[in-house]
């Protein structure tokens, strides 16, 4: 059994696999006693043609992968608002399977948003408390049109 440790989400450690929505100083357009502006964090052209805004609950369980799905044609963006949770990420390797070498887990925390660019395999996040919650920014049809799911011969433990 493969197993990954959990790591902090962070523009460094998630680069490879989406990115993380930071606010830096480069980004601030309007800074004043009532108001501090960050402008164009990301581009929102790898949502597809018709975004729509999503909310997901997932349900605490055991710590083990034995599932990975991708999104071809569309990247998500994840706004987590309730709980803490871990989710699991990987690239493609030349056939366009997961590749277990670059398997992370990342800690998801409320007001921590991030984008998974498309085709990285990930799976629904693992909630450390009883449920986790987040609102998405996805494709209209991706449910419908652009899950691929792959079952994994030996499953992954996450570790904290």
């Amino acid at each position: 059994m493969k197993i990954t440790k959990v790591e902090d989400l962070n523009e460094q450690s998630f680069n490879l696999y989406g990115d993380s929505l930071e606010l830096k100083k480069n980004q601030i357009k309007c800074d004043n006693e009532i108001v501090t502006h960050w402008h164009n964090l990301s581009d929102l052209g790898s949502l597809g043609k018709d975004p729509v805004i999503a909310y997901v609950k997932a349900y605490r369980r055991d710590f083990t992968v034995s599932q990975l799905e991708r999104h071809v044609n569309t990247s998500e963006i994840f706004f987590p608002v309730k709980g803490l949770a871990v989710m699991v990420f990987t690239t493609s390797n030349e056939d366009g399977l997961p590749d277990l070498s670059n398997i992370k887990s990342f800690l998801l925390e409320p007001g921590k948003t991030f984008i998974s660019k498309r085709g990285i395999w990930h799976w629904v996040p693992f909630p450390v408390e009883k449920e986790w919650e987040s609102y998405l920014l996805v494709e209209n049809d991706l449910v419908e049109n652009d899950i691929e799911v792959f079952d994994l011969e030996d499953s992954i433990k996450i570790n904290f």
